[in-house]
Formats: C-alpha cells, structure tokens, sequence
C-alpha cells in the first residue's frame, strides 16, 4: 500500500513543472540543514535532550527529501547549475571516501561498530535489555524536563 503511494506520488512529480520542484527541493534541503545546525547549536549549549530530539526530527524530513530527490532527478538535473553542483558534490565525496585519512579512521571505527552490534544489539537489530531500560529511563527524564 505504501508502495502504490509513492509510486502514485513519483508518478504525479513527473507531471510538476521543474522550477516548481526545485523551489520544494531547495525548501526542504534547507530545512534539514538548519535543523541539524540548530541541533548542533543546542549541543554546545548543554541541551543534550532537546539536541537529540531536534536531529531525531530531522530524520523523517532527511529521508523524504532523499526519496523526492531520487524520484525527480532528472528534472532537477534539468537547471545546469545544479547538475554542475551535484557532480562536483559527488567527485567531492569520492575524493573524501577514497583518502588516506578516511580510510584509516574506518578501519578505527569498525571494532567500535561490532562491539555495539555485540553488545547493545541482538543479531536482528533489536535492544537488548539493558539498553531498553537505560531509553525507558531517558523516557521518564524527558517527561520531567517538558
């Protein structure tokens, strides 16, 4: 069902005038990254809590704004500028994930990644039950604080 939503909607994307599309992709870029800076901005000031919340709200916007960006690329690519952008965006990224340093800080991260899997996660990706209760505890702690 939701499948049918999102085809019915990339469908309908096709039928939008490109300009249209760019104002609502822009919109919702700029959206994410000032969500994220403000949760940074909450972070430096001490406001754990409310910085997680704030970029755990992020998520959804981040997610629906990849998925209109896979489903209207074409018609994004339509404005040069923007396809230059995105190619040295992607020539950028390439650059970073194939240097040295990046490299070197991946293989440093990994063991971290599979202690957590070990330890915090059972093999299908479920809290373990010491973690549920450190969350339920969080739970209770950010109901005192609003």
């Amino acid at each position: 069902n939701r499948l049918k939503i999102l085809q019915k909607t990339s469908e309908y994307l096709q039928t939008v005038n490109s300009k249209i599309i760019l104002v609502l992709f822009i919109l919702l870029f700029i959206t994410v990254e000032l969500q994220g800076l403000y949760a940074a901005s909450l972070f430096v000031q001490g406001k754990v809590i409310h910085g997680v919340l704030v970029y755990a709200g992020k998520i959804p916007v981040s997610a629906f704004t990849f998925w209109l960006f896979r489903a209207v690329k074409t018609k994004l690519m339509e404005f040069i500028w923007f396809e230059r952008a995105y190619i040295y965006i992607i020539l950028f990224i390439e650059k970073i994930t194939h240097s040295q340093t990046y490299l070197d800080i991946k293989s440093k991260i990994a063991p971290i990644k599979q202690y957590f899997k070990a330890k915090v996660f059972n093999g299908k990706g479920v809290f373990k039950k010491k973690v549920q209760t450190m969350y339920a505890k969080l739970r209770v702690m950010l109901n005192k604080e609003l």
